[in-house]
């Protein structure tokens, strides 16, 4: 049986290369083993006239033509990207470096891999290939080989559109502990892609802070008034990068101080009771509190001389008034929101007096006249 496969004659060789019914890497131009017939030998293939880089490709190879029987070989080479096995359409193996392909069996005249194309930017790959048909006669003569002219699989570029950030900008004017502080900002791509690593750079009082990088909102534990922040955003949609956008510095405002529970005690006062005003004050900075504004108020108006006054001497009550307090807190700097206290209304402290009769006959007719003595008691000593 004639051998396979052609074996690449490199130009520069002078000696003829020796082919093998189990392949021969390196011969994807011929070789000088095998005597020529007269009969033509065609190659065949699916090679892409164009790639997309990183992808997969399912390589066929075959030919026309020969001289007649089963037997065949073939020799491939590519400038780029990396083969591998798997189709199980002949028997093939691949070299070390993943550039060459040849035959394991001299039994097929089809044959199919998988090539992987290279990365963007690698540039054209061209594949070489020769195939042999065998007449099967255990020698080197009668069989028929032929080879392609080097076929170049062109690169392909897309013209990626770069996208854009616009209307970047802070989620308030005025950030306080309170309102946290974000930004908000448009991604347009006029490729439609969507995106994709975008990268987000902030600055706290003019030096880069790389515990938030790609961040849109800054953790509240790291918000401290009088900060000053800034932001890059570079958007991205998965190919390129767009223009660099910035927003700031801006500066973190006071938070306004708040009253988180308000309460007059006792809850159900008598007008002999002291009255005495309960309240918790927060503020987000940790400000000490300073000139909050209480107020109280009796029957619905405004009792001035008490003004900022805690507590209310019980004789300033009486029975049946209704007393309501309202807290407005400060910081120092601002303002909080006014709060106020539930409606209360003062209770009687007296104690109802009794009386107690006692007849001074229990022995009586219907003639007898009633005589009785009324004792009058009074737990106040009203």
């Amino acid at each position: 049986m004639a051998l396979v496969v052609l074996v690449m004659m490199i130009l520069s060789f002078s000696t003829p290369v020796i082919a093998k019914e189990d392949g021969k890497f390196g011969s994807s131009n011929g070789c000088s083993c095998h005597s020529s017939s007269s009969t033509t030998t065609t190659p065949t293939h699916n090679f892409p006239s164009s790639y997309t880089p990183s992808t997969t490709y399912s390589i066929q190879i075959g030919l026309t033509g020969g001289v007649s029987g089963t037997k065949g070989g073939f020799s491939l080479e590519v400038s780029q990207g990396t083969f591998s096995t798997g189709i199980s359409i002949g028997s093939v193996q691949i070299n070390t470096a993943g550039n060459q392909a040849t035959h394991t069996s001299s039994n097929y005249r089809s044959w199919g891999l998988y090539w992987e194309s290279p990365s963007s930017g690698s540039g054209n790959a061209v594949f070489e290939l020769a195939v042999l048909s065998a007449n099967g006669n255990g020698g080197t003569s009668g069989d028929s080989w032929g080879t392609i002219s080097p076929f170049t699989s062109v690169e392909s570029v897309s013209e990626n559109t770069p996208p854009e950030a616009s209307s970047l900008s802070f989620n308030v004017l005025n950030p306080t502990k309170s309102t946290g502080l974000s930004i908000n900002y448009t991604f347009f791509d006029a490729d439609g892609d969507l995106e994709q690593d975008t990268e987000i750079r902030w600055k706290l009082n003019n030096l880069s802070t790389p515990s938030v990088d790609n961040l849109t909102s800054i953790p509240n534990n790291l918000i401290v008034k009088g900060d000053s922040w800034e932001a890059w955003v570079t958007p991205n949609d998965g190919i390129d990068f767009g223009d660099q956008v910035s927003v700031g510095p801006i500066e973190i405002a006071n938070s306004v101080p708040t009253i988180l529970d308000i309460d007059i005690i006792p809850g159900n006062p008598n007008d002999d009771d002291d009255l005495f005003l309960d309240y918790e004050y927060f503020d987000l900075d940790d400000d000490l509190e300073q000139d909050t504004e209480i107020y109280w108020y009796l029957d619905g108006e405004r009792q001035n001389e008490i003004d900022n006054i805690i507590n209310i001497s019980n004789l300033m009550i009486r029975y049946g008034d209704t007393w309501q307090v309202s807290i407005t807190p400060n910081d120092g700097e601002d303002f909080g929101e006014t709060v106020w206290s539930d409606l209360i209304q003062i209770g009687s402290s007296n104690t109802p007096p009794e009386i107690d009769i006692e007849f001074i006959n229990s022995n009586f007719t219907t003639t007898d006249n009633l005589q009785f003595f009324i004792v009058y008691s009074d737990a106040d000593e009203d």
